[in-house]
């Protein structure tokens, strides 16, 4: 359940600072983030009965963005859930990142809860504190439903889960 791939332990004779870094180690430019059902989605953006929770099961079966744009009814479109996921794109985006907000599955959120980044693309290294990082996403990548994140689903996993993926940005 936790994003953190590494705890540091600093004990002063004052006090103890925990710092926690997820470490992305790829040649690609995106890299898989978050993997879960829309289940979790619907329950850590406390959205449940809404119309939002229906888009975010119908983007599980459909699993990509022309099958879900293919598989809407008449009254659902990709502006609306664009704007119905607007509210909740911050809660979202720190989730999918650091783990933050996920209640039910944070057990240590010091030890679970990301604050950096550590990348190291093909030898490259790059170190950020996750809201910086974030920030510079919403600058530099394409949004896909207002969010800096590109939307599919596991391997063989199509209908079962949603995966989200992050931009690699050195």
């Amino acid at each position: 359940n936790a994003k953190t791939d590494i705890v540091i332990i600093i004990k002063t004779i004052k006090k103890e600072i925990i710092e926690t870094i997820s470490v992305k180690n790829t040649t690609q430019n995106r890299v898989s983030c978050h993997d879960y059902k829309c289940d979790d989605f619907i329950r850590v953006l406390q959205v449940e009965g809404t119309k939002l929770s229906k888009y975010l099961s119908l983007y599980q079966e459909s699993g990509a963005h022309a099958l879900f744009q293919s598989n809407m009814p008449d009254e659902f479109n990709v502006i609306e859930f664009e704007k119905l996921l607007e509210p909740h794109k911050d809660v979202l985006l720190e989730w999918a990142l650091t783990g933050k907000h996920d209640n039910k599955n944070l057990i240590d959120p010091n030890k679970q809860i990301s604050s950096y980044l550590l990348i190291n693309k093909s030898g490259n290294i790059r170190f950020i504190d996750f809201t910086s990082y974030m920030s510079e996403l919403y600058l530099r990548s394409k949004l896909s439903y207002g969010l800096p994140l590109s939307w599919t689903y596991p391997s063989k996993q199509r209908g079962v889960r949603i995966q989200l993926k992050l931009p690699i940005l050195m």
